[in-house]
């Protein structure tokens, strides 16, 4: 063989051997390794039962794939966790309670229901043993009897688009009977008669032209009947322990009222005084109070309305007049609404992140009640801070764990909420962590300042746009950049950009902001950045008619100019970032990325299209790492490739230096994750024929 062929053949040899390495440096470290945090006070409550004649309370939470049990023997006022990993809540039955029961006469005999199926514990918590194998509502009605309403996915429908089985035990769960529910839209509640535990009303989401809206049965769950009613769900159901007959039920409309056990409805005479009709649960104490949690709207003028709180309302008969809380609660779900059975001026308010609030006199005004509970909070973006040890991240990922801003000054080990109960859009950290912008769902820009719990935030109100996104110079903390949009008529809109006066001092509370002057025929600011380096140049992405658009300043905002248009300049993007890694800006599109050098427009496609990618962080070289929704990738210069938490949708990335080494960090909806931060994709190697004699 020639040997010029034989040294070619050794350096393919070599060249494909290095490529092996470098696959196995790329995929070693695949092993992520969980940070344990945010632990949080609170989150997602799925239930709260409180104990007849006691101070004994037990609260199921977590996220809705960490289950947990809380006790407290103090009503409230300090809690202990029980156990830990119970399981999944199936996610048809995510908005609604009935996930957890407790025998009436043994406080010990605890049952949750859990994807997998119904979990028993006879200590009060303390170990657990599977009963049976079909879970989604469980109610112990009567000393060792248990009502289970769930689906069995290996269960003939004959015909019906659910598989809906009622099943019932008389001996505290060892032995079953199962009966066939009627065919029904996806089942959303149930509730049992305190007067006749034989009598249960289960609620549908059936809207259909036949408003299959209820299936009842009077000789416990042996036989069930159909009821029909003109709601749109019925998403909540409580029995008046003080009326026999009298159940109450809502829809996303109104409320609705049953005089004889759920037979037949009409709807209250109360007209919601708010404008979303978007109840949450409802509750009626011993003494035949009705209490309903709903999201309202505070009204500005005659046509316009402000922000959304939670409002409580009571009616002390039958729906006919209402009194209402003062207090208005934050603007986030409420999962689940008790009223304690011994003390009728007792009420416990459980949220969809805010853990538990508990009212002493009526409903009028509220307080946590989450000394002892904490639970991982989901992560929609992580951001360092600093040298790296001080971490934020956003949180209230899926509207499922607590909402807010949580911050870590030690590299994650243990957290505390910075900004709690808001939804953010976005946020920005000044040099040295000397202060913090974020903006709430509602488009409101506070400011931090201050370390730790020392912090004060101010709301800056004088902005006369709906803020998106805010950046902050990391080389000069006076360069900040606002950007938003304003209605100007019905359905029209016009983009705003905004610069903070140059001034060392912060501004006051009413602030005067200077315009930027960008293209007139912009509607929509979704993003805006500075560039890490040089605070003179600028970006900002959003719309233009209806069309995707980027902008760039290289004057600090000043003039911009379109950088991006679609059609143009690429395909649609539907950009929900704009980023800068030294002399590159990319955009981040739904399921793509595009990227462009500064200083000569030329758009290319990173193409993915393997679904969502919400952040990017880049290697040394400039590779990027993508967050997706399917887990985190690299980009080798032709191709996304994994680099670990597959399958998991990741949110947010950033890079920080701890314990001598550079780490990547992750936010998912099981918190933060970290690995060590991986090597750089390798060039082309053309190694040089080694011994080889000339021809």
């Amino acid at each position: 063989m020639n040997k010029h062929l034989h040294g070619l053949i050794g350096a393919l040899i070599v060249a494909v051997g290095l490529s092996a390495v470098f696959a196995g440096i790329l995929h070693a470290d695949e092993e992520w390794t969980p940070l344990g945090g945010p632990e949080l006070p609170g989150g997602r409550v799925y239930e709260i039962h409180i104990i007849p004649n006691s101070e004994r309370v037990y609260a199921l939470v977590g996220p809705p794939d960490q289950l947990r049990l809380f006790r407290s023997e103090d009503g409230g006022e300090s809690w202990s966790q029980k156990a830990k990993g119970l399981g999944a809540v199936e996610p048809f039955t995510r908005r609604n309670d009935s996930f957890l029961a407790v025998d009436p006469a043994q406080p010990d005999l605890v049952y949750v229901a859990a994807s997998e199926g119904i979990q028993r514990s006879t200590d009060g918590g303390g170990t657990w043993e599977q009963v049976y194998d079909v879970g989604g509502w469980v109610v112990a009605p009567r000393p060792n009897q248990v009502y289970v309403v769930g689906r069995r996915s290996a269960q003939s429908n004959d015909g019906c688009a659910e598989n809906w089985v009622f099943a019932r035990s008389p001996d505290a769960g060892d032995t079953w009977e199962e009966i066939a529910l009627p065919c029904i839209q996806q089942i959303i509640s149930m509730a049992v008669s305190p007067h006749d535990s034989d009598l249960i009303v289960v609620g549908s989401a059936d809207s259909g032209p036949e408003h299959r809206a209820f299936v009842r049965s009077e000789n416990g769950g042996r036989t069930w009947e159909v009821v029909t009613a003109t709601l749109f769900t019925a998403s909540s159901l409580a029995f008046d322990p003080q009326s026999a007959g009298v159940v109450y039920t809502s829809d996303n409309r109104r409320v609705w009222i049953s005089q004889d056990n759920g037979a037949t409805w009409t709807p209250c005479p109360w007209v919601p005084p708010f404008a979303s009709g978007n109840f949450f649960d409802m509750a009626v104490t011993q003494e035949g109070f009705l209490y309903v949690a709903a999201l309202a709207y505070e009204w500005t003028s005659v046509s316009a309305f402000g922000p959304t709180y939670t409002g409580i309302w009571r009616s002390e008969d039958h729906c006919q007049s209402w009194w209402a809380s003062l207090q208005h609660l934050p603007p986030e779900t409420a999962s689940t609404l008790v009223a304690h059975p011994a003390e009728p001026r007792r009420l416990y308010l459980g949220w969809q992140g805010a853990g538990i609030w508990r009212s002493d006199n009526r409903g009028a005004v509220w307080s946590e009640s989450n000394a002892g509970i904490r639970t991982l909070a989901g992560v929609d973006r992580v951001e360092r801070a600093g040298d790296g040890n001080t971490l934020y991240a956003v949180t209230g990922l899926y509207d499922e764990t607590r909402a807010g801003l949580a911050r870590s000054s030690d590299g994650g080990s243990t957290w505390a909420l910075d900004f709690p109960d808001h939804y953010l859009r976005d946020i920005a950290v000044a040099p040295e962590d000397a202060f913090v912008w974020v903006v709430n769902n509602n488009g409101e820009l506070y400011s931090g300042q201050g370390e730790g719990a020392e912090r004060t935030w101010t709301h800056l109100q004088s902005l006369d746009f709906d803020v998106t996104s805010v950046a902050i110079s990391p080389q000069d903390a006076s360069v900040r950049l606002i950007g938003g949009q304003v209605q100007v008529a019905p359905y029209k809109y016009q983009a705003r950009i905004a610069l903070w006066p140059l001034t060392e001092a912060e501004p006051a509370r009413n602030v005067s902001l200077r315009a930027s002057a960008i293209p007139t025929d912009v509607t929509h600011i979704y993003h805006v950045a500075i560039h890490p380096q040089n605070p003179d140049i600028m970006a900002a992405v959003g719309l233009q008619g209806g069309m995707d658009v980027a902008l760039l300043s290289r004057d600090r905002g000043v003039t911009w100019e379109k950088f991006f248009v679609e059609g143009v300049d690429g395909p649609t993007c539907r950009p929900s970032r704009i980023i800068f890694n030294h002399d590159r800006v990319y955009m981040l599109c739904f399921s793509d990325v595009l990227v462009s050098p500064i200083y000569q427009k030329g758009w290319q496609l990173l193409n993915f299209k393997s679904g969502r990618i919400y952040a990017l962080e880049f290697l040394d070289d400039g590779a990027p790492i993508a967050a997706t929704e399917i887990g985190v990738k690299l980009w080798n210069r032709t191709a996304w490739t994994s680099i670990g938490l597959d399958g998991q949708q990741v949110r947010g990335l950033t890079r920080v230096q701890q314990d001598g080494q550079e780490w990547l960090l992750a936010g998912t909806i099981q918190g933060i994750w970290r690995r060590p931060l991986p090597a750089a994709p390798p060039y082309w190697i053309w190694l040089p024929l080694v011994g080889v004699s000339p021809p």
